[in-house]
């Protein structure tokens, strides 16, 4: 095939000095503290969750019980933060912790049964936020947009794994 190893040409040359609000580091970074500011109002008044709290309440409860530091993981949080969370949540009666019997010096968090409840009630307006966000694209806007996210964040996955020794890493 003609010029498949070729590298693509720049889209934005170095000569058009683009503008701040230009660059797509930017105006993800600005999309994302958008989404998340409307967010946290939303689970705020709605539930008197933060969203961290939220996001933590609908890992466990979709994904079963964790560790802090798994939870962390998957929703790209400090420690720190979720160990402020958790212990709000489990005074709220909403999370449950236990140790860990391949760590004592670990704990494991799971949804007590008011935490699978309340996240259960919420979800469907969770899920209607979401689909309001893509309400005024199309159903193939919508796939585009998926699948060029997916493979941004696989992308930038594999250099921040080659950067730091981490999984997936030939820096080793």
């Amino acid at each position: 095939m003609p010029g498949k190893d070729k590298k693509a040409a720049p889209r934005i040359a170095a000569s058009d000095a683009p503008t701040l609000d230009r660059f797509l580091t930017h105006r993800i970074t600005v999309l994302g503290h958008l989404l998340t500011r409307t967010a946290q109002r939303w689970h705020e008044k709605n539930s008197g969750l933060s969203l961290t709290a939220w996001r933590m309440l609908a890992i466990l409860a979709g994904f079963g019980p964790m560790t802090q530091t798994q939870i962390g993981e998957v929703i790209f949080i400090d420690l720190a933060r979720i160990s402020r969370v958790k212990t709000s949540l489990v005074a709220k009666g909403l999370v449950s912790e236990i140790p860990d019997p391949a760590d004592n010096r670990r704990t494991i968090l799971a949804p007590t049964k008011s935490g699978a409840a309340l996240y259960r009630k919420l979800l469907p307006d969770a899920l209607k936020r979401q689909e309001d966000l893509y309400e005024q694209f199309s159903d193939a806007d919508v796939a585009v947009f998926n699948r060029v996210l997916d493979g941004m964040i696989e992308q930038i996955s594999q250099e921040d794994a080659r950067q730091t020794g981490g999984p997936g890493s030939r820096a080793a």
